[in-house]
């Protein structure tokens, strides 16, 4: 029998790539926002573990008061202001396990490129980053382990070339 694994993780940050939901009709153009899927619970293999990470929906697992009116960027590079291009609002995780919210976008001319990009369906693929509090094993196949985040902050998420 595998022991069991439980963790707590204070500092780590994690990327999960998931391809965007975009509903093309919910799209308002006048305000500028897009309704985006920024994260699931699929697996994703996550290289600073070594292993496959589930972000968990369950109620209480994620806290998205950070994300709440935070940065959405082009890239993961928080350092450079130029990357934001938008807002999260309306932040919330569905009843169908998935964190959802609306993407603000500013009036700023690479702001207006993305959003155009977004449109037009060339930028398709968002990535969230999130603190990782607590982890538990929740399964070993073929030497790989898959992780399952019980306690995450989603602190941003970013418009990718790459999903």
């Amino acid at each position: 029998m595998e022991p069991q694994f439980e963790t707590v993780v204070t500092k780590l940050i994690a990327r999960a790539f998931v391809v965007a939901t975009f509903d093309p009709t919910g799209i308002e153009e006048a305000k500028r926002t897009v309704p985006v899927c920024f994260s699931s619970e699929e697996p994703v293999y996550e290289e600073s573990l070594k292993a496959n990470l589930i972000l968990d929906h369950s109620p209480g697992s994620c806290d998205t008061s950070r994300l709440e009116g935070g940065p959405v960027f082009l890239a993961h590079d928080d350092t450079n202001p130029d990357n934001q291009v938008a807002v999260a609002e309306g932040v919330t995780i569905s009843s169908d396990r998935k964190g959802r919210a609306i993407a603000r976008f500013s009036k700023s001319k690479r702001a207006d490129q993305i959003f155009q990009d977004v449109r037009d369906g060339i930028r398709r693929n968002v990535s969230v980053r999130a603190k990782l509090h607590k982890l538990v094993l929740e399964k070993v196949e073929n030497g790989l382990k898959t992780l399952r985040a019980v306690s995450w902050m989603p602190v941003e998420f970013s418009f990718v070339g790459l999903g």
